[in-house]
């Protein structure tokens, strides 16, 4: 198929299977009928893959739950897309900041480096994504995922951000910047992103602009379904994978502390040799072999070679972070 007609597909599937129509209350409406409750969605997740042929796309069909399997509603989808899909079970996916032990790429970090540890004060650790400029185009902040900097909205504006994070021994002497902005994580959602940003001291002077140091962001694009990527955290170090599904829709998310959310919109990854990130990776810049960055990565699944990210032009529209302008400019 091609890419523009598996999009309609998904969205009249999400409408018409996904978000089922609504159930009747049993408690009566003023009009003596019965009102209707929405009935939560189905834990089935609807993106696009690409196909073995060049230029061919696929519905990428990624369920949740078990039972869902051998459900009717699944063989429903696969005729509506007359058998051209692609079909997983994922399981329950989770957000991928850590806990303590310390893990590698942890060390205290002067200029601070893309790729490097970062927490709130308070939080457990995750990964540096990028240093995009702030909406004044007078400076640089630090960019990673919500439930890294700002608790899964649990933070104030103001808190402490500490590199390397709290979880790899960082405490308040190791301050680099305060929580700036962030985009609320909704329970149930749905949500496009995770992600915030924190202000740096001006004592820091400037950061690293290059991935671990070593690799420039020529700019920053959405991400296109089968390309070769590869990406920098603090857990996993450098590793390569491929994207294998693009505007995923209904992913489930289990956020800590908050339950259970949705996401749209977001990229499936599939590490080339194992893993592609785990616990501490999250907030890392997922990159094109381009050199493009095009995700910030943010979820994953304990038991499946699968990791997801935020598409990062929605995250710097939603952070209200320039695009009109090359990354790397000073």
């Amino acid at each position: 198929m091609e890419f523009d007609a598996v999009v309609r597909l998904k969205e009249e599937l999400l409408v018409s299977l996904i978000y089922a129509p609504a159930e009747p209350s049993r408690r009566p409406r003023y009009s003596g009928g019965r009102s209707r409750r929405p009935r939560p969605p189905l834990a089935i997740a609807l993106g696009v893959a690409p196909a073995e042929r060049e230029n061919d796309f696929v519905l990428a069909v990624r369920v949740q739950d078990p039972a869902l399997m051998e459900a009717p509603v699944l063989i429903d989808i696969i005729n509506r897309a007359g058998g051209q899909v692609n079909i997983d079970y994922i399981g329950e996916l989770r957000q991928l900041h850590a806990l303590p032990p310390p893990m590698p790429f942890g060390a205290v970090c002067r200029p601070l480096i893309a790729g490097s540890s970062v927490s709130h004060i308070q939080g457990n650790a995750g990964t540096i994504g990028l240093f995009p400029l702030a909406a004044d185009r007078t400076r640089r902040v630090l960019l990673s995922n919500n439930h890294v900097l700002a608790r899964n909205n649990a933070a104030q504006l103001g808190d402490p951000i500490v590199q390397p994070a709290t979880a790899d021994g960082g405490s308040i002497q190791y301050q680099v910047g305060a929580l700036e902005r962030f985009e609320p994580i909704e329970v149930p959602g749905p949500n496009a992103i995770d992600a915030a940003i924190a202000s740096l001291h001006d004592r820091l002077g400037p950061p690293n602009l290059l991935i671990a140091g070593q690799r420039a962001v020529r700019g920053i694009r959405s991400a296109r379904a089968g390309e070769p990527i590869w990406k920098f955290g603090k857990s996993t170090a450098g590793t390569k994978g491929r994207v294998g599904v693009s505007l995923v829709d209904n992913v489930r998310v289990q956020v800590a502390g908050r339950g259970e959310a949705l996401f749209h919109r977001v990229i499936e990854i599939r590490g080339t040799n194992g893993p592609f990130g785990t616990f501490g990776d999250s907030g890392a810049a997922v990159m094109g072999t381009d050199d493009f960055a095009i995700g910030l990565l943010f979820a994953g699944s304990h038991t499946k070679n699968v990791t997801y990210a935020c598409d990062l032009p929605t995250v710097f529209r939603k952070l209200g972070l320039p695009l009109d302008i090359p990354y790397d400019q000073p």
